[in-house]
């Protein structure tokens, strides 16, 4: 089933002889299109002793980016993609190129541009030769890579973990340009990645599957509230979140998808169920040297992962802020009411769009409380200061009373001496867990709205059933 771009709404029932009405409509711009292409003039292999991938102009052999080259298939732009090499020791001519690079509905165009030139040159590739020749260069500069042989690209520029991310993000299929209709079948969700670095404050690792990266934000070039608000606007399916490091910028890119799953004969026709996906895209920064990283991600889960990443990193906060008269790092729970969105939770929650009302935008947070059992407490403050059950109070302003809550954290007493004393252990881990974020959830209801409730396992909890804090909602 080919994919008309002219005709891209959700179709939930056609009549016999649409689809091939369409299919023909959809070959025939694919045939013009590709009339104006000629073949891609890339391959990897050595030249002058040193391994690249190289771009035929012409009589000339020029050095290709391979980041930009990956890049190239998922965002349009201008890229510098293109370098003369010269051997070490000898003088490099001046000007660079510039190159022009668009996604059209059938094929991939390339403006070339030199500094030093008034010409442009136009080519068009189709999209199976310039995926393929893409696919088959990085596979063979990777094992070149592997090889340890020597290699056209400074170390700063270029290093095998970045082609590594690059083959792996091109096995990819279902995010490829395609004629073709995108199913299920050719989806494999991921799970999205954000974990806040626990050594140093405003680190952490970020991606999709098997491709992440670490990076950093400073705070002081990102704008934590601006931050929140870009999360916010993925209430309405799409939203576009910056993180700056040192004034230069990790994008992600969160968007609501819906996906063909199965097409039945339906009457004198067919109809058409979808499944729904998050695609999401993340663009690093120049500091990390890595390919842009897509996927399809289940429904909220990258939106919830950052969210709740982000919060956790304020958590990390120095108590009382900055600890210099040099340093302006936010107080922690200035840090994490900034973050902090009642917009976001309830659209986590899956409360419906009510009419004629209207929603909670912000709260101030008092204080956010963590349940980790421990031998004698098991609620911590902000500060890292164990507290009592009765030292809370509920949205009425009375004390609250959760015998249950008391007895499951009291399970861990036995385990704790026994891991201190050095004698083996046994817990259902998984059974325990359960309870303990239903129990967790009840409190939660009956808790102000001055405090956040985490939730999180303890030290000597190892099975990995809970891998991070949690927020309960």
């Amino acid at each position: 089933m080919y994919q008309n771009r002219l005709n891209m709404m959700e179709t939930i029932w056609s009549k016999d002889g649409y689809i091939e009405k369409e299919n023909q409509e959809a070959r025939n711009m694919i045939a013009a299109e590709e009339a104006t292409c000629r073949e891609f003039p890339i391959s990897c292999r050595e030249r002058d002793g040193v391994w690249g991938i190289w771009f035929g102009l012409g009589d000339i052999l020029i050095l290709i980016d391979p980041i930009d080259l990956v890049n190239s298939i998922y965002e349009d732009g201008t890229y510098c993609i293109l370098d003369i090499y010269v051997e070490e020791g000898k003088e490099k001519p001046e000007g660079h190129y510039r190159v022009d690079i668009s996604k059209w509905n059938s094929c991939f165009s390339w403006r070339i541009y030199h500094t030093n030139s008034h010409k442009m040159i136009p080519m068009q590739f189709t999209y199976e030769d310039y995926l393929g020749k893409i696919k088959t260069s990085m596979r063979e500069l990777y094992r070149a890579y592997l090889c340890c042989k020597p290699m056209a690209y400074k170390k700063n520029d270029v290093e095998i973990a970045s082609v590594m991310m690059c083959h792996r993000q091109l096995m990819v299929r279902g995010v490829l340009p395609s004629h073709y209709r995108l199913m299920t079948e050719d989806v494999v969700q991921e799970e999205f990645v954000f974990v806040p670095d626990q050594e140093h404050l405003e680190g952490y690792t970020i991606g999709i599957g098997d491709r992440t990266f670490h990076t950093w934000f400073t705070h002081w070039d990102s704008d934590m509230e601006t931050v929140r608000e870009q999360m916010e606007s993925f209430i309405h399916q799409k939203a576009e979140i910056i993180l700056n490091f040192d004034c230069d910028e990790t994008i992600i890119k969160l968007r609501h998808v819906s996906v063909l799953d199965e097409i039945t004969k339906a009457g004198d026709g067919h109809g058409y169920k979808y499944k729904d996906f998050d695609m999401v895209e993340i663009i690093p920064n120049g500091f990390v040297k890595m390919p842009i990283i897509k996927g399809y991600c289940k429904v909220n889960e990258a939106l919830r992962c950052l969210y709740e990443g982000l919060l956790d990193i304020a958590m990390r906060h120095p108590v009382d802020g900055k600890e210099s008269s040099y340093d302006d790092t936010p107080s922690t729970l200035v840090a994490y009411n900034r973050y902090k969105s009642p917009l976001i939770e309830s659209y986590l929650r899956g409360q419906e769009y009510q009419p004629n009302t209207y929603k909670i935008r912000q709260v101030i947070v008092k204080d956010f409380i963590r349940i980790d059992p421990d031998y004698d407490a098991f609620l911590w403050d902000s500060e890292g200061a164990s507290i009592r059950l009765d030292e809370l109070y509920d949205k009425n302003g009375n004390t609250i009373q959760m015998s249950e809550l008391d007895a499951w954290a009291q399970e861990m007493a036995s385990i704790i001496v026994e891991s201190e004393t050095g004698h083996p252990y046994e817990k259902d881990w998984s059974d325990y867990h359960t309870r303990g974020i239903a129990l967790a959830r009840q409190l939660r209801e009956q808790l102000s709205t001055d405090f956040d409730l985490w939730y999180e396992a303890p030290y000597e909890d190892i099975s990995g059933t809970i891998l991070r804090r949690r927020l309960i909602y």
